[in-house]
């Protein structure tokens, strides 16, 4: 009759210390020495649509900056079917071309789970636990439109790359079509 309430207790206990692992705060990926260079700038396109236009003005004035590649890291707050977790990121770009991103799930800010994306030369790994992902059209095409939604980033690759294009839909909305993508 003992045996129990402290079965009861001590599973309470671990369920407690678990989940109060997966809401410690890890430590940020350690920042890389790298070392940066001018790579220049190019005037403001003349034939944007209105809407880009006026952003592109505001954002950089009447130069854009040429940006070849970005490193963000950073640390997040995930939710993975209802419940939430701390991870932490590094997302390397080489801007227009191929991406590295690594995420990390973590427990008591130690890794628990890691996601490997990969984009280059147009193919893509994903590399999730349990899973790979290699080289398979449908992966290919969305890990392409990841990596020109992850600009956002470095937007000014959306200005200084000669594949990508810009179409006026009206005085306030433009369709930015990019290299590789399907239209359906």
């Amino acid at each position: 009759m003992h045996i129990a309430p402290k079965i009861i207790g001590g599973l309470v206990g671990l369920t407690v210390i678990a989940c109060s692992g997966i809401r410690v705060k890890p430590p940020r990926f350690e920042s890389p020495k790298l070392n940066s260079r001018e790579t220049g700038s190019v005037k403001l396109p003349a034939d944007l649509p209105a809407p880009v236009a006026r952003y592109a003005k505001t954002v950089f004035g009447g130069s854009i900056p040429v940006v070849e590649s970005a490193l963000i890291l950073g640390r997040a707050d995930l939710t993975l079917n209802g419940i939430a977790v701390k991870g932490r990121f590094k997302f390397y770009h080489q801007a227009g071309s191929a991406y590295h991103h690594e995420i990390q799930l973590t427990w008591f800010g130690l890794p628990l789970a890691t996601v490997v994306e990969q984009y280059k030369d147009g193919q893509a790994i994903m590399s999730l636990p349990g899973t790979r992902i290699e080289n398979d059209e449908k992966t290919n095409l969305a890990a392409n439109q990841g990596l020109w939604a992850e600009a956002l980033w470095l937007p000014s690759i959306w200005f200084t790359d000669g594949r990508v294009e810009w179409v006026a839909i009206d005085d306030t909305t433009a369709k930015l079509v990019i290299p590789d993508a399907v239209e359906e």
